[in-house]
Parts: C-alpha cells; sequence; structure tokens
C-alpha cells in the first residue's frame, strides 16, 4: 500500500459523506448480496426479523482476547491458568501436552518453526502462544514482533509441547481442549476448558474488555492521553446515547 493511501482514502470518504454520498444498498437482498452471493438465496426472512430490535445477537459475539488464530486460545487460557494457579519454571518443565480436535491439530499444532512469515508462524501456532503465555503471563501484540518471535530461548521452549489431536473430540471443534505440564519431579498440573476466553459461553466482562483496550491504546504508535482513552471509553460504554458518531471518530485521530 502506498504511503498516502489510506490518507487519500480518508478525505475522499469525508468527502463523498459531505456530499450526502451513501453506502452501498440492499447488501443483503441485492443481485449482488450477501444472500443471493453466499447462501444461494436459502435464506428466511421472518427468523431474522424475529424480535428485531429486542434481541441483540450482536452481544453474544464471541470477543478475541489474543492477537493470534482462535484456535489457539483455548491452550492459551489454559496455560495461564496453570501459570496464575501454581510456580512453574519452564527450565524444570519435561514436557507440555495438549488434546485437542483434529481440525485444531492441523491448524495450529504443530511444531513451531520459523519460515517466511514469522508472525503468521507464530500467530498459527499453539506451541509458540503456550510457551509465550507461560514466560510471560500474557499473549499480546508485542510476542508477535519478529524479534521476539525469533528469540532462541522461545524457539527452543517451544519443543517442550507436544499437540495431539484426540479422536473423543468433534473434529471440528475449536475450543475444546487439555493441557498437561509435567515437571521433572514426577509433578504434574492439568487442566481442561471447553469455552475459549471471549466466546459467549465464557464471555469476556466489561472491564477485562477496558483493560485490552488500554493496552492496546498504550502499544500504538499514536500518542493518547489518559484523559482522552478515559473519554472515549466513556462514550463507548453509553454508545446508545451518542447522536453523532463524528464525536467518538474525532478522538481517535
Amino acid at each position: 500500500m502506498q504511503p498516502g493511501f489510506a490518507v487519500k482514502s480518508a478525505i475522499m470518504s469525508a468527502l463523498l459523506a459531505e456530499k450526502g454520498v451513501t453506502g452501498a444498498r440492499n447488501v443483503l437482498e441485492g443481485d449482488f448480496g450477501f444472500f443471493k452471493l453466499y447462501e444461494g438465496n436459502d435464506y428466511d426472512k421472518s427468523v431474522l426479523l424475529k424480535d428485531l430490535g429486542e434481541d441483540f445477537t450482536g452481544s453474544r459475539l464471541s470477543l478475541k482476547p489474543y492477537p493470534s488464530c482462535r484456535m489457539t486460545h483455548s491452550s492459551i487460557d489454559l496455560a495461564l491458568e496453570l501459570r496464575n494457579e501454581y510456580d512453574i519454571d519452564l527450565d524444570n518443565v519435561e514436557n507440555i501436552t495438549v488434546t485437542c480436535s483434529k481440525m485444531v491439530y492441523e491448524m495450529v499444532g504443530k511444531p513451531f518453526e520459523v519460515r517466511k512469515n514469522p508472525q503468521t508462524d507464530a500467530q498459527f501456532s499453539i506451541p509458540y502462544t503456550v510457551i509465550t503465555a507461560l514466560l510471560k503471563g500474557d499473549v499480546f501484540l508485542n510476542d508477535f514482533e519478529e524479534n521476539t518471535i525469533r528469540n532462541q530461548r522461545i524457539i527452543d521452549l517451544t519443543k517442550l509441547v507436544q499437540v495431539i489431536p484426540d479422536g473423543k473430540i468433534e473434529a471440528k471443534n475449536m475450543m475444546e481442549c487439555t493441557l498437561e505440564i509435567r515437571i521433572r519431579d514426577d509433578q504434574v498440573f492439568h487442566s481442561s476448558t471447553s469455552a475459549a476466553k471471549g466466546n459467549p459461553l465464557n464471555p469476556m466482562d466489561i472491564d477485562e474488555c477496558m483493560e485490552r483496550f488500554k493496552k492496546c491504546i498504550a502499544y500504538s504508535r499514536k500518542e493518547i492521553t489518559q484523559d482522552k482513552v478515559a473519554e472515549i471509553l466513556n462514550i463507548l460504554e453509553n454508545l446508545e446515547g451518542l447522536k453523532d458518531i463524528r464525536v467518538l471518530m474525532d478522538l481517535l485521530y
């Protein structure tokens, strides 16, 4: 992407909005809309319109607390849980075993290897993200910078992690997972989950979302004062009362 492309796009969008130009129409039912292109026009409008304006299903969407493939999240959750519960010295760990579905194993369960795209390699790796969680107590954006990914200690530690597909778990189940950490003195730490953090079955609360937002803001190259962060969060908490979205957008630029 050319350096000025984003700026030009933003200016063009603002000019179009000023002239009253709207976005695409009939995005769902049009000739090139979602239902025709993706669903073969096989849908029931009555189901879609049921409880419209009363039941907000968007509030039941899944949130991702970690910037990696969703299929790594259950094992990250378990690694953080065991790290918080026990004093785990990775130098004394004999092996770490993760059991999961066949799909999860095939997508993110292979031994960690840095190839042409280190960031993608790390984001789609249970061994990398589990070791990162155990080492640092979190998995965050800076853990996917190339110099961090190429840290030889982390690469060596990923070899402790073995991911095993469990035939008893439904093949495409993204969340069911077990993690076992075996220490050299024969201690074994073990935990399981059926719902990753941020899933509607295991939701993030508002405080967790706010803390994640603040951490992302701090990581950003753009300096935003604490007062402005507080103002943004206050607007987001009361979004239904906001009459002009430009008030929020101005705070973000």
